[in-house]
């Protein structure tokens, strides 16, 4: 993924930093990563299976340890309920490793419909306390949980914008994983 990444580029021996977003528009998972914010964002789409999540999961775990993600917003909004074996290993695996990264706030977005999956994150979380060194909060709109994650930052209106962009430019491209580069 990092070949898709401007971050610093030299021109003329001088180093110039950009500031990016990068977009994925996976099958079963929309995910933005901002440099400038460190902010990864993700949102589950409806109708995929535990085994894309699972693949949604470790693609973010990448995006976080490539990039030294500190802002993380989990939009799980029609995810399907998360069975036994999905939770032992986010328990075991995903999260040990998600948990070493130098994450400073987790907003994890779920419907208030969404009880059990609530229920489940929630216990996950609780037997995973050792091992978390950051602030996590609970949201029902994504739009919430990214104040809280970025404050009044100036650059969220552009992430936003970009964020909306695959739903117009689906149509114009036949590549199923869109992927957007915004640099300025």
């Amino acid at each position: 993924m990092n070949k898709y990444f401007l971050h610093n580029s030299y021109i003329n021996g001088n180093r110039y930093t950009f500031a990016c977003i990068m977009l994925y528009d996976l099958d079963y998972m929309l995910i933005q990563y901002a440099d400038e914010l460190r902010l990864l964002r993700t949102q589950w789409k409806a109708g995929h299976s535990m085994q894309d999540f699972k693949q949604g999961l470790l693609r973010i775990l990448e995006i976080a340890e490539q990039q030294a993600v500190t802002r993380v917003v989990l939009d799980l909004h029609d995810l399907p309920d998360i069975d036994i074996m999905e939770q032992a290993w986010i328990s075991l695996t995903w999260l040990p490793k998600m948990a070493s990264q130098p994450l400073q706030q987790v907003a994890l977005v779920m419907p208030p419909r969404s009880l059990y999956n609530q229920m489940v994150v929630e216990s996950i979380l609780w037997m995973a306390q050792a091992l978390i060194h950051f602030d996590i909060q609970f949201f029902s709109e994504a739009e919430d949980a990214l104040e809280w994650v970025t404050g009044d930052s100036p650059l969220l209106p552009a992430s936003q914008q970009e964020w909306h962009r695959p739903s117009t430019l689906a149509a114009a491209t036949s590549d199923k994983h869109y992927v957007s580069v915004t640099c300025s």
